[in-house]
């Protein structure tokens, strides 16, 4: 029996923010980490996306890159490159205390997948995804439909 997905009215993720979706959990790599062993990295931390750390340890979140699954499944036959060489660099990011809509808004701008989450001093605490932002779509209609 197939069940029919009902989504909560878009004004309803201006009220959760971005910490209440996020990943906190910051999966990077080096700078010059050639692409075949970021690959390795995503498979085994099972992520969507790796950050590329900055050249300075001292950095604010923009500054660090973004590789998603599909940037490496499109340099597929460039596995020896370094992981600057195909991320986005800067990265957008997104305050924690943002809404879901500046999330998603800002994604759309990007035409980005994936965010870097930054606290108030600009520092890198998490990343959030569309993916996330669909989960938590879907975890609101499931509890509209439970108060119905």
């Amino acid at each position: 029996m197939q069940r029919s997905v009902t989504f909560a009215p878009y004004t309803a993720l201006d009220k959760l923010h971005v910490r209440d979706a996020m990943s906190d959990k910051i999966v990077s790599c080096a700078r010059d980490i050639e692409l075949h062993e970021v690959a390795r990295i995503m498979a085994s931390q099972r992520t969507h996306s790796v950050l590329v750390e900055p050249q300075d340890s001292e950095s604010k979140g923009s500054e660090w890159g973004v590789i998603s699954d599909r940037d490496l499944v499109g340099a597929y036959f460039k596995p020896h490159a370094p992981a600057w060489s195909i991320a986005a660099i800067p990265t957008a990011t997104v305050g924690y205390n943002a809404t879901l809509t500046r999330a998603l808004r800002l994604m759309g701008q990007h035409n980005m997948a994936h965010l870097v989450v930054v606290d108030d001093d600009e520092q890198a605490v998490g990343v959030i995804s569309t993916a996330d932002i669909v989960d938590a779509m879907s975890e609101m209609s499931e509890a509209s439909e439970d108060a119905a």
